[in-house]
């Protein structure tokens, strides 16, 4: 135990600090991936050092006490080292052919980073996997203006429609909601029971939502809007311009395309006309000739009005309350009745507001949004079943340069803009991980060369990793990519064991092509051993097995891990091995041609 352990503990440290030289770049990356990957960053840096001084403590004494030395005959473990014996043969073999024919080996191991590249462009993208959290919400909007009595009578209409479906648990409405309280939005939670009990997923359980509150007429119902990222949508186009006519007809022709793309559903503009609203048109030279402002008109109408100014407070059993005040109904519920209410001027007299401003009613947009200082509109949509939100992404677009203007900006926001930042800092981070990798290995190795001779097994690992999640239908997402960063620790791991085991037996004379033949049949074993305990403790996440709710979330990340591995695996037993060697003889090349050193 005491020699093994001296023998491999090279390359378990350096193993280890690769590892965590991974995952310290994916802790401290920013914003929103940030504050989400921190915590597991941190946890499998802190719990990759830990296991490394548990192996060199504990492994040990327990080998010590527990190897006797003698081979076990029962007859499962006889009949398994005779075939893995054959297997190493045949690796021996395979190694020889692959140090024989270089180029061909090196030609289908950069086919296979090729065929990565074209696996991920054609593997859907999303930032989060749907996940059935048997639990979905129904947001309601009824035309503006509408009362919240009426409002409450539709919502009774939806809530029977859940009372029929057995799937549903409970359910709690709200009235009155929307970011800013409209009282004509209103929300219904709703609880479904448990994903286990239950033949039919939470999809399935929103379209049936969908289609029996199809035909209720008067207003505009979304199923499954979570509410995430700010948003009941999924995919938003921000419209931005200086004329908000303009945008407002550039949005309408923008929603009026992607509605007949059956890529998206629930298409809706931010922008809603038809607000009522009782404009009072002051006469400027009028008011001021009688010394009032329009900021003294705002002040006494909205006091007189709305009733939200707090004017006074009193005391009652030890309680400090608010006293707001208002007119009576009689004398506020017809808007023709503010030209007859008085507003002081600046001597105090009291002036009637019919003698300088007229009352019309009319209507507006419930909202006016801005970014950058120009008027902006969302058209917003959400993803039908099958797309992602990548896909969405792609489709709007590629409708910019039809729809948009000169002078006009359009760019997608809410998820999909998440998406891409996350993206974007996931690949910043593993560009880090890399440079720190090979920084720890040239430290270790104490060389140039043969850090790039391990790392070539890190491209190696995407083939597997993307042609898993495309061939099982599943997406490049932000666990998906957790996955594909905890392969690069994962598989340098195999390379370390077979190169360091090389150098050591160069060490003590072998010669090279001999020293790999060697030292990859007899690093084989823990090589294989511990890709097959990764994978089956990944197969139940992959597999979704026991799962409960959100577990969809996680197999992306199991089938990416298992799919690396397996094909990294194989592929960096043969490349890195001809690599190794056509990296030594470059070197030596360079050293006797370049630079003129001669042993």
């Amino acid at each position: 135990a005491r020699e093994g352990s001296k023998e491999i503990a090279f390359a378990v440290l350096v193993t280890t600090l690769s590892i965590v030289a991974v995952f310290v770049p994916v802790a401290f990356m920013s914003g929103i991936v940030g504050r989400f990957m921190y915590q597991y960053g941190i946890t499998v840096a802190v719990g990759v050092i830990a296991s490394y001084f548990i192996a060199f403590m504990l492994g040990p004494m327990l080998a010590s006490r527990f190897l006797t030395g003698k081979k076990d005959n029962f007859f499962l473990f006889y009949w398994f080292d005779r075939g893995f014996e054959k297997v190493e043969k045949g690796y021996r073999w395979l190694i020889g052919a692959a140090l024989r024919q270089k180029i061909l080996t090196l030609v289908i191991a950069t086919l296979a980073m090729i065929g990565s590249i074209g696996l991920f462009a054609l593997t859907k993208k999303e930032f989060l996997t749907n996940a059935d959290r048997a639990s979905t919400t129904i947001n309601i909007e009824l035309p503006v203006g509408t009362s919240i009595q009426s409002l409450s009578e539709y919502t009774k209409q939806i809530e029977r429609v859940l009372e029929g479906i057995p799937e549903v648990e409970n359910y709690l409405t709200t009235l009155g909601g929307g970011a800013f309280g409209e009282q004509y939005k209103g929300d219904i939670f709703v609880d479904l029971v448990d994903k286990k009990e239950r033949d039919t997923t939470q999809w399935d359980i929103e379209d049936i939502i969908r289609e029996r509150t199809a035909d209720l007429p008067g207003g505009k119902i979304i199923v499954g809007g979570s509410g995430g990222f700010g948003s009941i949508y999924d995919i938003q186009v921000e419209i931005s311009g200086p004329d908000g006519d303009q945008i407002q007809q550039i949005a309408e022709a923008f929603a009026d395309r992607i509605k007949t793309d059956p890529t998206f559903m629930e298409v809706d503009l931010s922008s809603e006309a038809g607000k009522p609203e009782v404009r009072i048109n002051i006469d400027r030279d009028r008011a001021a000739d009688l010394g009032i402002d329009a900021a003294s008109v705002g002040s006494t109408l909205r006091l007189l009005i709305s009733g939200e100014d707090t004017v006074s407070t009193f005391m009652e059993h030890g309680r400090q309350n608010d006293i707001k005040v208002r007119l009576l109904d009689t004398y506020r519920d017809n808007p023709r009745d503010i030209e007859s209410l008085f507003v002081f001027n600046e001597d105090d007299d009291q002036i009637e507001v019919s003698n300088f401003a007229s009352v019309n009613i009319g209507s507006g947009t419930s909202q006016i949004s801005h970014s950058n200082k120009m008027r902006s509109i969302y058209v917003n949509a959400n993803m039908s079943d099958g797309f992602t939100v990548g896909d969405g992404k792609d489709v709007l677009e590629g409708l910019y340069d039809e729809l948009i203007p000169t002078g006009v900006s359009a760019r997608v926001v809410g998820e999909a803009e998440i998406m891409s930042d996350s993206f974007q800092s996931m690949a910043e981070a593993l560009i880090l991980a890399i440079a720190l990798i090979y920084m720890i290995l040239a430290a270790q190795f104490n060389h140039f060369v043969h850090p790039l001779t391990i790392m070539m097994s890190l491209p190696l690992s995407f083939i597997g990793a993307f042609g898993a999640l495309f061939f099982t239908g599943m997406t490049v997402n932000i666990f998906s990519l957790i996955g594909v960063i905890m392969l690069m620790g994962l598989v340098t791991k195999n390379a370390i064991l077979v190169v360091e085991f090389t150098n050591q037996l160069r060490q003590r004379g072998m010669e090279r092509d001999e020293a790999l033949m060697t030292a990859g049949p007899v690093r084989l074993r823990p090589v294989v051993m511990t890709a097959l305990s990764t994978i089956g403790g990944m197969l139940p996440v992959a597999l979704m097995i026991g799962g409960g709710a959100g577990v969809e979330m996680r197999a992306p990340m199991a089938v990416a891990v298992i799919g690396g591995l397996v094909a990294s695996t194989f592929l960096t037993l043969i490349v890195v091995p001809v690599a190794y060697a056509i990296s030594d003889t470059a070197t030596v090349w360079v050293v006797r041609n370049i630079l003129r050193i001669r042993d």
